[in-house]
């Protein structure tokens, strides 16, 4: 098996491990913890931010209705959560990529 095979197997495992909607639905203590995290790092304004693993965006928006001027750049492996983060918060300057 090539090595691109390969990587297309496992990027079709792991679309199937990630179902945006059962995610945001089961996401309260996820959201939760990262709620208290952002209390923790007290983000300023104009800093870089980058979120990786960020799912569907949820904790991210909140990083953007606190810091609007922060450059925010979200990853996640899951192509299904970033379309989903980027329709829930496409029209924020937040730069939702897929990327494995």
């Amino acid at each position: 098996m090539s090595k691109s095979s390969k990587d297309i197997n496992i990027r079709k495992k792991i679309e199937k491990m990630f179902d945006a909607d059962i995610y945001n639905r089961d996401s309260l203590i996820r959201f939760s913890a990262g709620e208290d995290l952002l209390t923790i790092l007290n983000i300023k304004n104009q800093e870089k931010v980058l979120d990786i693993g960020c799912g569907t965006g949820k904790v991210t928006s909140e990083i953007f209705k606190t810091t609007p001027k922060a450059k925010i750049i979200a990853i996640d492996i899951s192509q299904d959560m970033i379309k989903k983060a980027r329709q829930e918060f496409g029209d924020t300057s937040i730069q939702f990529i897929c990327h494995m």
